[in-house]
């Protein structure tokens, strides 16, 4: 039986496209507050106990450095593993067993030699535009191997030499359809109210 999810999210037009795509990797390079972190947690979600899901897997959310990690897993704890998903938490480790034995693991990217040893079912990184490249070629992108996993990245663009902007531009690419990339400005977020996004104009 399908896990019932004890979360509100009505993803916007842009979210859903990210979500329904069929792409095995998918990049959304957003301006602050646009809801790309949203999308990228509520992926992992979907990923960890949908219908697809074995119950004994793995995923990864990987962050730049540990206080992120450390921002990005109160706010999992608050709005997306909330109790009724979550059997067991190891705080020390940033980690989370659902219910139905699937595991969430929140790593860090500023000490790579840890990123090692295991095979993921889905991997997503956050804010890849302060991750060094070799970080994902070298550490993460062979976690990925075995299961032909799936992984997703969030981030804000900076700049056009970066490898998040090359991984974007290949999401564009119609000829390579295992990538998928979109961007959206913060306006575009229903969530933030047009007062705020007028008044930060002025």
């Amino acid at each position: 039986m399908e896990q019932i999810v004890p979360i509100k999210y009505k993803p916007f037009k842009h979210q859903q496209l990210f979500h329904q795509s069929p792409a095995r990797f998918r990049i959304l390079a957003c301006g602050m507050r646009g809801g790309k972190t949203t999308a990228g947690a509520m992926e992992g979600l979907k990923h960890s106990i949908g219908k697809a899901c074995s119950g004994t897997g793995l995923g990864w959310i990987v962050e730049p450095t540990f206080p992120l990690t450390e921002d990005v897993w109160r706010r999992m704890l608050a709005g997306v593993f909330v109790p009724e998903l979550v059997r067991r938490i190891n705080k020390s480790k940033h980690r989370f067993e659902l219910v139905n034995g699937f595991t969430v693991e929140m790593k860090s990217a500023d000490r790579p030699e840890r990123l090692v040893q295991v095979g993921l079912d889905w991997l997503w990184i956050d804010e890849p535009q302060l991750i060094a490249e070799d970080v994902w070629h070298d550490s993460l992108r062979p976690r990925l191997f075995d299961k032909e996993a799936p992984a997703w990245f969030t981030g804000t663009p900076r700049g056009t030499r970066s490898w998040f902007y090359q991984l974007w531009l290949r999401g564009q690419d119609k000829r390579q359809g295992i990538y998928g990339s979109w961007n959206w400005p913060t306006w575009e977020n229903p969530t933030i109210p047009k007062a705020e996004i007028e008044e930060s104009r002025a």
